[in-house]
């Protein structure tokens, strides 16, 4: 059963250190339902110091689906033992997406209730599911190597806290399994079915036409995100250690640059335009490089300047003068 391997994935990777105090993100729905069960279950296997529950009314959905929301956490909290809270918080209707400010400000709290309450670990019920649909998003909408590693198990979201997503192993219809066996209901997102949303047309249509040609896509699709996550986790690591020998306040070295792979260049010249960098302007920066007879470039706010074997970053240099 699903339970076993879920305590078994967190004891082989070392998701939860004993004496862990977790803050849990809870939305009432299935994911979260299970994930909260599973850690009561396993809570003394893990050696958890303390758990909590935390709910955020973002105010976007009718009162009901929220009360229902509501009513589930607070069931949580009483067959886990785990305390609850739940928090309103407001989202701007204007300008970006809804979406993606709600779940900006649901981390922003998430890190600051962890810091304030001294909890080491932060955990969101993201599924292999949510996986696949991330990296197909991610490649219909263009992405890199970092990209395409989709929604990592654990990340570091500040300091003395982790980010764990511990259910990104697990589909979706496991953890429902999970829930009728143990006859625990849940409540259900009616903005989960609007097609409009890129993420719900990927889960209703794409993701089912794809499993009728091979129905283990959603395992392959998170199994491969896992994969180039540590591919790409390997190349930043080394291109910040080609950062520290190639670039001294802020000049580059053009032998030394060269020495290295393209992989680890193109990241070398993203560390070194700081907060200018971006895809395009990588490109056209590495093409900069590359060619011998071209000595300025200036474009998108940066300014460049090639004095023999070196590289003058003048935006950076300028920057760091008026700091």
């Amino acid at each position: 059963m699903m339970e076993k391997s879920f305590a078994e994935i967190v004891k082989k990777k070392r998701l939860i250190p004993r004496g862990s105090k977790i803050l849990v993100a809870a939305s009432g729905g299935p994911d979260s339902a299970a994930l909260a069960l599973l850690l009561h279950k396993y809570r003394a296997l893990f050696g958890l110091a303390s758990a909590e529950l935390v709910y955020f009314d973002h105010g976007l959905r009718s009162r009901k689906e929220i009360a229902g929301d509501i009513a589930v956490v607070e069931k949580l909290s009483a067959a886990t033992g785990f305390p609850s809270a739940i928090i309103k918080i407001k989202i701007p209707r204007a300008g970006a997406s809804v979406e993606n400010k709600a779940r900006k400000e649901r981390y922003r709290l998430l890190e600051k209730i962890a810091r304030s309450g001294g909890y080491d670990i932060v955990m969101t019920a993201h599924t292999a599911d949510d996986n696949a649909e991330t990296l197909i998003m991610r490649l219909l909408r263009g992405t890199g190597l970092k990209g395409l590693g989709g929604i990592p198990p654990a990340r570091h979201l500040a300091r003395g806290i982790e980010l764990i997503r511990p259910l990104v192993f697990f589909r979706k219809k496991e953890l429902l399994d999970f829930l009728r066996r143990r006859r625990f209901g849940y409540s259900s997102d009616s903005t989960n079915r609007d097609e409009r949303f890129l993420r719900n047309a990927v889960r209703k249509r794409v993701i089912p036409e794809m499993e009728k040609l091979n129905p283990a896509v959603v395992r392959h699709l998170s199994n491969l995100a896992e994969m180039l996550s540590g591919d790409s986790d390997f190349l930043e690591e080394a291109a910040a250690a080609a950062y520290g020998k190639v670039v001294s306040g802020g000049v580059l070295d053009l032998k030394k640059f060269f020495r290295y792979n393209v992989s680890v260049r193109s990241r070398v010249v993203g560390i070194w335009l700081g907060e200018l960098n971006d895809f395009a302007l990588t490109r056209t920066v590495d093409g900069f490089l590359s060619d011998s007879a071209a000595r300025v470039l200036k474009t998108g706010g940066l300014s460049l300047k090639k004095e023999g074997g070196r590289v003058i970053n003048e935006t950076l240099l300028k920057s760091s003068r008026r700091h």
